[in-house]
């Protein structure tokens, strides 16, 4: 199984992979699939045709105002049909351009995502890569760090493998709820608010979890002190969820802890364990959410430039997928950070004692 040291070699020597594996087909590409220019001669009969019905529309609607007898509407007529007849002229050959030019692109696009595809075979054969993937609606609503309900939804960018000891996989998930509006003539009006933009991360914990166990930022502890902590146990025991207090003051004031089971947090929550998290909410910002459940960790990182997007200039390529390569080495040294590649606790050994 490959290392996160591994990876990181690898996308060092990515630029000699993409010269050696990479070139011939981007001039393979480009020997097939020219790049679509608009001729210059189609240009020139848009400016000429174009700027020509301009002009006679324009006179046809001073002829329309001044209209006094049936010659001036006569030549009105015929100065509108020649407008319609010059911008046709002007727009004819545009769609076979649009036409070539969409394939042309469509062709691109496929292209690079093959790119993408193999370069991340080639930080590791057994990762598995898919521009597109079903939205995971089922452990989106059950890990209990995300606002409930969602009116559109999407993923994209779903990477597999096993780091190490590790299974993980992530993807860029984005959520929207749906907002309607209607002013004082009737008009509706629809927006789309987002709800969540960013990384949903998961990794086996191997420990088999009996209980759920949420961490998330402690927005009731930082605006409201000892009165939200207090509502938060309040509503703790509104659900089968209830507030885990724990041992680290700085731990309790960055994030709120609730659990089915107290006792197995604070078994996973142990001090070294609160003090990584605390890393991790420097490194990825403080919004990061974490759950526990189904032996799985699940993290929710807001992130919203773009992810591991190389771009379709064939030129820079070797620049985009080594950009790739430290997105994803950036997403897995999670499994670092959080040294989860230790088998301290291990389902075979506990399976094995029981």
């Amino acid at each position: 199984m490959a290392t996160l040291e591994d990876l990181r070699r690898k996308v060092e020597e990515l630029p000699e992979f993409c010269r050696a594996e990479l070139g011939p087909e981007i001039r393979t590409f480009g020997e097939k699939h020219k790049a679509v220019e608009m001729p210059p001669e189609l240009k020139g009969r848009f400016l000429k045709f174009g700027s020509a019905a301009v002009v006679l529309f324009i006179l046809t609607k001073i002829f329309e105002s001044r209209a006094s007898s049936s010659t001036s509407e006569s030549l009105s007529l015929a100065l509108f049909l020649g407008s319609i007849i010059c911008a046709w002229q002007a727009t004819k050959g545009f769609p076979a351009y649009f036409k070539a030019r969409g394939e042309y692109f469509r062709a691109l696009t496929a292209l690079v995502q093959s790119f993408k595809l193999k370069a991340i075979k080639f930080f590791d054969s057994k990762f598995s890569y898919s521009p597109t993937a079903v939205f995971p609606a089922d452990i989106y609503k059950s890990c209990g760090v995300f606002s409930p309900g969602y009116d559109v939804a999407s993923s994209e960018d779903h990477v597999t493998g096993v780091l190490d000891k590790t299974q993980f996989e992530f993807q860029e998930i984005r959520t929207y709820r749906k907002e309607t509006s209607r002013d004082s003539k009737g008009r509706t009006t629809t927006r789309y608010i987002p709800i969540f933009q960013g990384i949903l991360f998961l990794a086996d914990f191997h420990k088999n979890f009996k209980g759920h166990t949420i961490v998330q930022s402690d927005v009731g502890e930082k605006k409201f002190g000892v009165i939200g902590r207090t509502a938060q146990r309040l509503l703790g025991g509104v659900s089968n969820m209830q507030l885990v207090e724990l041992e680290n003051p700085e731990f309790e004031h960055h994030f709120k802890v609730s659990s089915t089971d107290p006792t197995e947090a604070r078994y996973i929550l142990s001090p070294s364990f609160m003090e990584a998290l605390l890393r991790l909410r420097g490194k990825y910002g403080e919004n990061v959410q974490v759950a526990f459940l189904n032996s799985t960790i699940v993290l929710a990182i807001p992130h919203s430039a773009a992810f591991m997007e190389v771009g379709t200039n064939l030129e820079k390529i070797s620049e985009g997928l080594q950009r790739l390569g430290y997105e994803m080495i950036d997403m897995l040294e999670i499994i670092e950070d959080l040294e989860l590649n230790n088998r301290i606790w291990n389902k075979k050994s506990e399976q094995a004692g029981a």
